[in-house]
């Protein structure tokens, strides 16, 4: 079922001067990759006070909380910048440009919502120390949402062997644009206990992209 405030956040995503790219591609595909978190994130949505979105890319699930509750404050973090200026501007987003994995980015506070989709896959380094820092963004309560392909369907990329060999940030490092490790169900299972999170809910596990809601345990 498609959900009317996503159609919403998606058309004032391309109301507000896009990359061309959403509206050549990118729109028509997103759902594909996170719709299962969506009826999750419209219930968190409606009584939390702020949201942040880690690699927000276009904003569309930002945008969502915002349709759900036009109340929330949001934060984006990000390394390039996709999202417009005009959306930035018109729903008073606080954007901090920055790498989560190699940079201190001083968020003050803690968030009832914490978006992490699409973005596991990307990172350059283990990514334990950088969950860790995403866990601690969490209020008590809080919901941390983390969407990622799955390994069993996607396979393998040539780069590590397992996750724990990748190494550990290094803010020296050259960053390597585009998806560097795909993960399994058990792996991330693995990840998430070792980081201090458990799993409130996920999808089916032979879906192409795994969904999570996540919370601190």
């Amino acid at each position: 079922m498609r959900l009317k405030e996503i159609s919403e956040a998606q058309e004032i995503v391309s109301s507000c001067s896009p990359n061309p790219y959403y509206l050549k591609a990118y729109k028509r595909e997103e759902i594909s990759y996170w719709g299962d978190i969506l009826p999750w994130l419209r219930r968190k949505s409606t009584g939390a006070k702020n949201c942040i979105d880690i690699g927000s890319a276009y904003g569309t699930l930002s945008i969502f909380t915002k349709v759900v509750n036009p109340d929330i404050e949001l934060t984006v973090v990000d390394c390039t910048q996709y999202m417009s200026n005009e959306l930035i501007e018109k729903y008073n987003i606080n954007y901090v440009f920055k790498n989560f994995e190699t940079e201190e980015a001083n968020i003050k506070g803690r968030f009832d919502i914490v978006i992490l989709t699409e973005v596991f896959e990307h990172f350059n380094f283990n990514p334990v120390p950088t969950l860790e820092k995403i866990k601690n963004l969490l209020t008590d309560e809080g919901s941390l949402f983390l969407t990622t392909p799955n390994a069993k369907t996607w396979g393998r990329l040539p780069y590590y062997s397992t996750w724990k060999k990748m190494p550990m940030p290094d803010p020296n490092s050259k960053i390597y644009d585009g998806h560097v490790y795909q993960y399994t169900i058990e792996e991330l299972t693995e990840i998430f206990k070792v980081c201090g999170l458990s799993i409130v809910r996920v999808n089916e596990e032979g879906s192409h992209h795994l969904n999570f809601e996540l919370r601190r345990i």
